[in-house]
């Protein structure tokens, strides 16, 4: 069967039952999220870092190529620790890059 045939059907089901049809059109979808930014990936990292959370790692990897592109082998380090269950260092690895971006931000 095709989608539509199927779309005709349940409306002339749903006519006979007395149903009212169902829109004509459906609803917009929901505009995409923005990507966060690569500060606002290197505080959320840094902060599950410093709860010992294992949920970095995923974001780490999830987020890889954002975060080697705006830090380069500082980003690269700081994954790779991630990535090697060594929070302590990229706890401090996050840190740094954080003060560094905090401190080059223009007021």
């Amino acid at each position: 069967f095709e989608p539509v045939q199927l779309y005709r059907w349940l409306c002339g089901v749903w006519a006979v039952a007395g149903a009212p049809p169902p829109p004509a059109a459906l609803p917009a979808a929901p505009a995409p999220v923005p990507a966060p930014s690569a500060l606002e990936l290197l505080a959320q990292l840094r902060a599950r870092l410093s709860r010992g959370d294992a949920a970095a790692r995923a974001m780490a990897v999830d987020h890889r190529e954002a975060l080697l592109r705006a830090y380069g082998p500082a980003g690269a380090q700081l994954v790779d620790s991630v990535l090697h269950f060594d929070f302590d260092t990229a706890n401090t690895l996050a840190e740094g890059l954080l003060t560094e971006a905090t401190a080059e931000a223009p007021a």
